[in-house]
């Protein structure tokens, strides 16, 4: 009996459109970071930096950094700055709300919010920068691991690894399922 409602169930979701559309779309995002987290950033001898990271023995700040995004960091992905940004980004706004009255202000109506994660979307980016700089500087400062280091070299890193942080879920949207005329909000 489980058996059938487990099959009618995998049926059902052939039979709804949109349900079929929603785990499409998961599907191809999956598959897109996926490739993406094997793209290196151009430029980065990838033998030297995983050689490095091997040799440090994993562990420290970058270890563990480098264990959020999946290896990313040691192999100088395009997505090698995860979601990290957003997240610091989102937390700081947070703290922003009960220390700062004007941001708890906003915080509290709809449009205030819209405003709030626009904020917090423009504070990614610049964190997303600032970390994509760092982690230039890190990189050419390893002997061997740059082709040709450089302030162009460091702008480009800048320039991938900031599109490769913008490639998450929209902040404004996550936890809520839009259909045509409604949005529906659920649980994870």
């Amino acid at each position: 009996m489980a058996q059938n409602n487990a099959a009618s169930a995998v049926q059902n979701i052939y039979r709804t459109p949109e349900l079929w559309q929603k785990i499409t779309f998961t599907f191809l995002c999956l598959v897109l970071y996926r490739i993406g987290a094997h793209i290196t950033v151009p430029g980065v001898d990838v033998v030297a930096l995983t050689d490095f990271f091997r040799n440090q023995g994993g562990g420290g700040i970058l270890g563990l950094y480098d264990l959020f995004v999946g290896g990313g960091l040691s192999r100088a992905t395009v997505f090698a700055l995860g979601i990290m940004p957003y997240i610091s980004a989102s937390i700081f706004m947070q703290i922003a709300g009960v220390v700062i009255p004007t941001v708890e202000k906003l915080q509290k109506d709809e449009e205030g919010r819209k405003r709030v994660t626009q904020w917090t979307r423009y504070i990614t980016v610049v964190l997303a920068a600032v970390q994509g700089w760092g982690f230039a500087l890190f990189t050419a400062s390893l002997e061997g691991a740059v082709v040709n280091p450089g302030f162009g070299f460091k702008l480009q890193m800048v320039a991938v690894l900031v599109t490769g942080a913008g490639r998450g879920a929209d902040p404004g949207t996550a936890g809520t399922a839009a259909t045509p005329g409604r949005t529906v909000a659920f649980s994870r």
